[in-house]
Order: structure tokens, then C-alpha cells, then sequence
């Protein structure tokens, strides 16, 4: 299942409507259009980085899992299981806990980033078999900075700071 996106189109008749400007006469959806191109362009210029979203399928008794070069992976954002939120723990809460970082029988509850390598997540709740598209990570990656395609490729919780941006 992917996320729902929004078309720069469809953005611009919002902030029209949202600005009380519905029937274009003060601005057009032209110039509507070229200021979300600009403001995508500034956001990504500021992050330095795309959004993405991609899953990491579960293999049964594996925890570690290297994120592959593909990603041009650069910072979490967000993980989910089975669109639940997993949460980031840190090696020293974990080691106090439980010091093998073994959990299994359930689904993985959390992840850490640390100390398995770089660019390495770990599962805190080892999975106990294989299963696709459960597991999903939603991260920031080192990419192209102009937008492509129909839709804006920026998950919809950041389409607020592109509708601020256009309306400053």
C-alpha cells in the first residue's frame, strides 16, 4: 500500500481557496504553481534530502538488517510495523533490559540505528518468520532535489510547511 500524494495541482487549488483567491483574480494557479516548485525546491535544498519509504521484509530469526546502498539512505524518519509506529531505543536502555538484545515471538516493538554498523537497523523483536511488506522504513535519503513526476513526493505531514511556504 502506498501513501497518499498530492498533486502540485491540487495543492494549488487549495491554497487558492485557503487565500479566499477560488476564482483566480489576484493570483493565478500558474503563478501558484511555479512558488510550490520553489518552495519543494528550498525545502529539499534546506534537508539536503528526499523522503522515502521502502520496506525491509522480515526474515525469520534475523535481526540486524544492512539498508541496502540502493536507498542512498541518510536518516530515519519514521519505521512502522504492520502500520503501527515502532520506536527508536538506544543501545544502553536496551543492554540494561535485556543485554543479548533477544526478543522473539512478537513483532518488533522497536529498532536501533547503533552499533551493529553503519547503516544497519536492528529489530527488538526478532521476528520468528518470514513475512513481506510488514516491516517499513520511512527515511530521508540523499537524492535528486528537483521533484519528478505528477505527484509531490514529500509524505503528506510536510505538504503544510510547501502550503505555508507558497502562502509567505
Amino acid at each position: 500500500m502506498s501513501l497518499p500524494t498530492i498533486s502540485p495541482t491540487n495543492l494549488a487549488a487549495f491554497i487558492l481557496e485557503e487565500m479566499g483567491d477560488s476564482d483566480q483574480t489576484i493570483w493565478t494557479e500558474a503563478e501558484i504553481l511555479g512558488y510550490i516548485q520553489k518552495v519543494i525546491y528550498d525545502f529539499k535544498i534546506q534537508t539536503l534530502c528526499d523522503w522515502k519509504r521502502a520496506a525491509l521484509d522480515d526474515v525469520a530469526d534475523q535481526a540486524t538488517y544492512a539498508i541496502p546502498e540502493t536507498f542512498n539512505f541518510h536518516k530515519m524518519d519514521r519505521v512502522e510495523y504492520d502500520y503501527w509506529n515502532v520506536t527508536p531505543i538506544l543501545p544502553r536502555a536496551t543492554m540494561a533490559g535485556n543485554g543479548n538484545f533477544e526478543s522473539s515471538g512478537n513483532r518488533p516493538f522497536s529498532y536501533m540505528m547503533e552499533g551493529d554498523g553503519l547503516n544497519v537497523l536492528r529489530k527488538i523483536g526478532v521476528p520468528v518468520a518470514d513475512s513481506t511488506n510488514l516491516f517499513y522504513i520511512e527515511y530521508f535519503s540523499i537524492g535528486v532535489i528537483v521533484t519528478g513526476g505528477a505527484d509531490i513526493d514529500l509524505p503528506t505531514r510536510y505538504i503544510v510547511h510547501i502550503s505555508h511556504g507558497v502562502k509567505a
